[in-house]
């Protein structure tokens, strides 16, 4: 346990006696739609605040109950090789659409992908995620229904015109458990674990779940027993590979200094956010405190988060840029790209291997998760980190090896390797959906994982502590 995080596992075990205490409550409560809203509150509490819990049968039960009280629409033929896939909503910028769209992208021509958003609300729905839909002789359903009994009927409904389920939903919404918590239901109900570092509901429902990486988290921590290592999608974009400028004009075009060692990197503002006295800036700060020719900007930070104006013109926070050929430029005008710190990333990661550029990831856990990319290592020694990115940055030889030798082993494992995965996994999802029955306690045990995914959500940072 590192000193800057043991200081907060005082707030954690006392969030989770509170949490324990509420749950006895709810079990007490007899009116089923009270037991559903405690229920649904308390999702989104334990997702906020850690506390060292994954999952909660205990917080499922009563979605499950409201699950059985709907009808069932029975006689209703699926479309063979058919895919529904279910998100609460898109983004333009981010990894989470990204992954939606190049799975829809890397699967055969014979499939049929379709794709419901269930609470898009105002957020704007990407034009790469409405092509990918119509290449894949799909459609798109976005979804108006506030009530959640509503949304999740017609859910219910929707679906059974597809052989699989995919969910790709927000950690606390509970729509898919209502519309699928039946063994009524048969069509079988793949999760992708998009956020297999946090809490998230919907372990009951679930068929078979795709995870990102190696590790035995979701048997230990969620009670999962069919769980295969599908890992992030990649799709090599054409723009890409054949990107009409040089480095030297995509600078131009971004007004950037062309006598520069330029790193980026790339994330939502909340993942630099300093945790345990680590912070983004201090970290690449050390290593390029005496190269006068090197500047690193970051797509995503705001220059409030994490100290990004205290450095002067060394550090350059640029804001939200869209997934657009501004983002593209902006990576092919780098030297070096650097995970986000924290809080890693993903899929940034791989469109800066497009362009051959090396990238490094640092991480404070002892305990690894796992690499999230298959082919780009994790430095868990910031002294470790600190040598490597001033041995790149001295080197073009080494940087460009570095990338040749990253982008080859990520087509290995999350390209032609991905794809294979999906055939694998596709072999092995049961035939028939059933309601999951979680026969063992669970794992809650609060770590510094735990710690970190409430101070990513601020939780302990806006509370105050008698």
């Amino acid at each position: 346990m590192s000193r800057g995080i043991r200081k907060y596992y005082k707030y954690h075990y006392r969030e989770q006696l509170d949490f324990r205490y509420r749950l006895y409550l709810l079990s007490k409560e007899k009116d089923l739609f009270k037991r559903v809203t405690i229920a649904q509150n308390l999702m989104y509490r334990v997702f906020e605040c850690g506390m060292g819990v994954l999952s909660s049968p205990e917080l499922e039960k009563p979605f499950l109950d409201l699950a059985k009280t709907l009808p069932v629409f029975t006689g209703v033929q699926y479309s063979p090789n058919s895919f529904l896939h279910v998100m609460t909503q898109s983004y333009t910028t981010g990894g989470h659409t990204r992954v939606v769209e190049r799975w829809v992208n890397n699967s055969p021509t014979e499939q049929k992908h379709s794709i419901v958003l269930l609470d898009q609300e105002e957020e704007p729905i990407p034009n790469k995620l409405r092509e990918a839909v119509h290449e894949h002789n799909g459609e798109l359903f976005i979804f108006d229904e506030k009530l959640l009994v509503e949304r999740a009927l017609k859910l219910r409904e929707l679906a059974m015109n597809y052989e699989y389920i995919v969910l790709h939903i927000h950690m606390y919404d509970p729509t898919a458990i209502v519309a699928f918590g039946t063994d009524n239901f048969t069509r079988p109900i793949i999760f992708f674990n998009h956020a297999d570092h946090a809490y998230w509901c919907g372990a009951s429902i679930i068929d078979m779940l795709a995870d990102l990486r190696d590790n035995d988290i979701a048997k230990t921590r969620r009670g999962i027993e069919n769980v295969f290592t599908l890992r992030i999608p990649f799709e090599p974009n054409p723009k890409i590979l054949a990107y009409p400028k040089s480095k030297e004009q995509s600078r131009l075009d971004l007004g950037l200094p062309l006598d520069k060692k330029m790193i980026l990197t790339v994330g939502g503002a909340h993942k630099y956010r300093p945790f345990a006295g680590c912070k983004f800036c201090e970290l690449v700060s050390e290593a390029i405190s005496s190269l006068d020719n090197v500047v690193c900007y970051g797509i995503g930070p705001t220059p409030d988060v994490g100290g990004w104006n205290n450095y002067g013109n060394k550090f350059i926070a640029i804001g939200t840029v869209d997934y657009g050929e501004r983002y593209f430029d902006y990576l092919n005008a780098c030297d070096v790209y650097i995970n986000s710190i924290p809080i890693s990333g993903g899929t940034a990661m791989l469109d800066a291997l497009q362009f051959r550029k090396p990238v490094l990831s640092f991480s404070l856990f002892n305990d690894k998760l796992g690499d999230i990319i298959k082919g780009v290592e994790t430095t868990f020694d910031s002294q470790q980190f600190i040598y490597q990115l001033q041995l790149i940055l001295s080197s073009d030889i080494k940087a460009q090896e570095l990338a040749e030798r990253q982008y080859n082993d990520v087509m290995k494992y999350h390209g032609v390797g991905w794809k294979s995965n999906l055939e694998e996994m596709l072999k092995l999802v049961p035939k028939k959906h059933r309601v999951q029955n979680y026969k063992k306690k669970l794992n809650t045990t609060i770590d510094d994982l735990s710690v970190m995914i409430s101070l990513w959500n601020n939780s302990l940072s806006n509370r105050t502590w008698s």
